[in-house]
């Protein structure tokens, strides 16, 4: 064995074989092992010695010196507040999941009195923002100028951070250098992290030779229900829509009828815009499938001369038709829509376009009822933090268990959502808190009484550390 490299290559083989198959080699020159050392302890101590020679033997390389960072304009936080924000780092007094609440409260309280957080605390901040969107958002408004000068410096999180609000993508200039994962992950992102995504360089995307940026395409443009894309789609439905004609209505029946067709035949630009065909009964449902889901919503009002409401009624038993408008709706942001279908239909992010309002008493009617499975899903769909009328219902739910059973079906809500009930509230969770322990034997009874008692007590602390944060900037 020559040298160090030799050493350390015979050092990684016997590693992998094992030492049984291949024993630890002898000591670089230079190096003495203990002579009655086994050889997987002999392995070890030999690996050790190899980490510390690769730290040792890195050679300083020369670095730039870089621009000092520009004078802050604004002035820190109180020290008052610091204090608060040194115990959120250093010893929080709240779960983890809480704690990321009250960082961003406390960051965006900061900003809002014009302040900015001092240096010190900008690397540990930085590091709690990763994976938290809001919390960056929240850290990228108080930082200040030191803050933005180093943010490069920090590592990933950090630089996702400063080019949050800045950080857009001209998609034409890049295209013709892009996989296509990377086109397809453009035609969906966010129509404010990209430029140049108009509604004919969409139609162009319909020729990509990638069939998952085609698809993409078809997406965005049905979500733009001026596009010509759109315009074919409506075309296409107004010849499957049959309407119960005048004469029948006027004998007597006020109800609309509206019938839809799979389609027989199909344009030319049928395949382009990723219609299967008409061949068989699949490819023709399948088609008309399609044409649901991204034909325009104002189609349905223009030819049946109705309301969505109305409309949705009409089709009320035709659940392959609503599930696809109900896709449209999502596809489309139409609230008048969602609204309509919201009582028929399931489509995953139908509630979440219904406006404010609407959600908010979705989610309230379901809420009593709702399964101890589905309460999470259904509380999360409403604003938060919650209005007085959801938070009440989640405590209604809360309160509502009397015994075995009914502690066994109490929903479980993490940790996390004691951030959401309003301060209006208060007294009322500490009344359920201070309620007498469940009188029932069973594991299962005590074990959903310990979850509701950390969860409220959760929420106690959450606003009671809330208020200091604010005491602590006036």
């Amino acid at each position: 064995m020559t040298g160090i490299a030799d050493w350390h290559r015979a050092l990684s083989t016997a590693a992998v074989l094992g030492t049984d198959r291949r024993p630890p080699p002898l000591n670089p020159p230079g190096f003495v092992a203990r002579r009655d050392t086994e050889s997987p302890r002999l392995l070890l101590d030999q690996a050790a010695l190899a980490a510390a020679l690769v730290k040792a033997g890195r050679v300083a390389g020369a670095e730039e010196p870089v621009d000092p960072a520009p004078r802050e304009r604004l002035p820190y936080a109180p020290e008052s507040a610091v204090q608060r924000l040194r115990t959120l780092l250093d010893v929080p007094p709240v779960p983890r999941e809480l704690r990321m609440h009250l960082l961003a409260r406390w960051l965006r309280t900061a900003a809002s009195r014009s302040v900015i957080v001092p240096p010190e605390f900008i690397p540990a901040l930085s590091a709690h923002s990763a994976g938290n969107p809001d919390l960056r958002a929240a850290l990228s408004g108080a930082w200040g100028e030191r803050g933005r000068w180093l943010a490069p410096r920090l590592g990933p999180a950090a630089v996702t951070v400063a080019t949050l609000s800045s950080d857009v993508v001209n998609v034409p200039e890049q295209w013709p250098a892009l996989a296509a994962r990377e086109k397809e992950h453009l035609l969906r992102a966010s129509a404010d992290t990209v430029i140049g995504v108009d509604d004919s360089f969409l139609d162009r995307c319909l020729d990509e030779r990638a069939a998952r940026v085609r698809d993409a395409a078809r997406d965005a443009l049905a979500a733009r229900p001026t596009s010509a894309f759109a315009h074919r789609m409506a075309g296409r439905l107004s010849r499957l829509v049959d309407v119960e004609g005048p004469r029948r209505r006027l004998l007597g029946s006020t109800d609309l009828v509206v019938r839809v067709r799979p389609p027989t035949d199909l344009d030319e630009a049928a395949t382009r815009d990723g219609l299967p065909g008409v061949a068989t009964d699949g490819d023709r449902a399948a088609s008309l499938r399609a044409i649901l889901r991204s034909a325009p919503l104002h189609t349905w009002t223009v030819v049946t001369e109705s309301t969505p409401d109305q409309i949705v009624r009409a089709l009320a038993g035709d659940d392959v038709v609503l599930a696809a408008i109900s896709t449209a709706a999502v596809t489309q942001r139409d609230n008048l829509w969602a609204a309509a279908l919201a009582p028929l239909a399931a489509a995953p992010g139908l509630v979440e376009v219904l406006d404010t309002a609407d959600r908010e008493s979705y989610v309230v009617s379901r809420l009593p009822s709702a399964r101890p499975s589905e309460f999470t899903g259904l509380v999360d769909m409403a604003e938060q933090p919650w209005s007085a009328s959801v938070a009440s219902a989640v405590l209604d739910r809360l309160a509502s268990a009397r015994d075995d059973a009914t502690w066994a079906a109490l929903p479980t809500l993490p940790l996390g959502h004691a951030a959401h009930f309003p301060p209006s509230h208060l007294g009322r969770v500490r009344a359920l808190l201070d309620a007498p322990e469940s009188s029932g034997d069973k594991p299962v009874t005590r074990a959903a009484f310990e979850r509701r008692r950390r969860l409220l007590h959760a929420t106690v602390t959450f606003h009671a550390f809330d208020q200091s944060i604010q005491e602590g900037f006036a």
